[in-house]
């Protein structure tokens, strides 16, 4: 079965205060796909997120996300995209004031869902991430392994069409980031695409998932394989 193309760089180049910041990227990213994004601090993955993002914008060549260029999307077709987007952030991004339940619920009560298809819906995925008993607990009280989980529950809940993972795994003990992983690979064989910045080669190595490399700012390498070192 064919994949569709959706997202399609072409020369794509960011500066910044004179910096470039990525250098003529070509990167074509099929629905469905699991991509590992992977490079040292300051390499460029950051920015490549935002992009995806629509959060920022880039000063020389392409990038289409459904054969649309990003640069013509007007303020809603940017809100219509990012629905369909989960994103989970390394700094969590909490809101402090809401119960875990209620920052996982976000998403499905903003685009429209039932309270009890949120309600379920929620309780699905906190007990995927083993964090059910904090349901009512406000984030200041979690640990920082524990609050990265809530953030994925809210990037995941929605059964987006693009997971951009930064680091998701990066304040996890082993076993909480193997639960993480899988729950990532599950969502993408029920469809998601996922694009997942990481340092741990032990994901790597141990799947045949597609891995991007920047190095400062430039993409040199781009293959599927599980014999890749970082």
């Amino acid at each position: 079965m064919k994949k569709d193309n959706f997202i399609l760089m072409d020369k794509l180049g960011v500066e910044h205060k004179n910096n470039k910041v990525l250098k003529s990227i070509n990167l074509k990213i099929e629905q469905g796909e699991f991509v590992f994004l992977i490079g040292a601090s300051g390499s460029g993955k950051t920015t490549l997120i935002e992009l995806i993002q629509g959060r920022r914008m880039y000063n020389t060549g392409s990038l289409k996300i459904y054969d649309k260029e990003l640069s013509q999307y007007n303020y809603m077709e940017l809100q219509d995209l990012r629905k369909m987007m989960g994103v989970v952030f390394q700094d969590t991004r909490l809101f402090e004031e809401w119960t875990v339940f209620e920052n996982i619920a976000y998403k499905l009560k903003y685009l429209g869902y039932p309270l009890s298809f949120i309600q379920s819906k929620v309780e699905e995925v906190t007990i995927d991430l083993k964090i059910d008993r904090y349901i009512k607990s406000s984030p200041k009280n979690l640990s920082g392994g524990e609050r990265q989980r809530v953030n994925i529950a809210r990037a995941i809940v929605a059964n987006p069409k693009i997971i951009i993972a930064d680091e998701p795994t990066s304040n996890l003990d082993k076993a909480n980031a193997k639960i993480v992983f899988e729950l990532l690979k599950k969502m993408n064989r029920l469809g998601s695409t996922v694009i997942m910045s990481t340092h741990d080669p032990n994901f790597i190595e141990e799947s045949k998932f597609r891995i991007v490399k920047l190095t400062k700012g430039e993409k040199v390498y781009d293959q599927c394989g599980a014999n890749y070192f970082i």
